[in-house]
């Protein structure tokens, strides 16, 4: 899938059939026709400007998102891991990235990288980059 679209706007993704969502509840997963149409995986990662966060890059794993958050304040880089089924829980679009951020963001970060940045671990890891609109 890589390089396969450069700007990706979830503004596109209707809201989920009820199949799709109880496919999520029971599978843990996204249904793999919806997955192939969002693109984002390990290998390519969406970035985001969010409006009081700032900089996030997001993934798809297979049980969930990967959300990556540069706090402005310490200049350190977040992570964050939120699974679909807690998305669909709380009536949240898993395609709609500004809600799914600040969902992730509620929790404790898994990791942090102290004194990076976004672009320089995504370069690190050599993934491709999606802007999100």
């Amino acid at each position: 899938m890589n390089n396969w679209r450069q700007i990706l706007s979830w503004k596109e993704f209707p809201e989920l059939s009820i199949a799709d969502k109880i496919y999520i509840r029971n599978t843990g997963r996204i249904p793999p026709h919806l997955q192939t149409q969002v693109g984002l995986d390990l290998g390519n990662w969406g970035v985001y400007q969010h409006p009081s966060l700032g900089k996030v890059a997001i993934a798809m794993d297979v049980y969930r998102y990967i959300v990556t958050i540069e706090n402005n304040d310490s200049g350190d880089v977040e992570s964050y891991s939120i699974d679909y089924r807690e998305i669909i829980n709380n009536k949240i679009n898993p395609f709609d990235f500004e809600k799914i951020i600040d969902l992730a963001y509620m929790e404790e970060p898994e990791d942090v990288n102290y004194e990076t940045t976004i672009d320089e671990l995504l370069e690190e890891e050599g993934v491709t980059i999606v802007t999100l609109v």
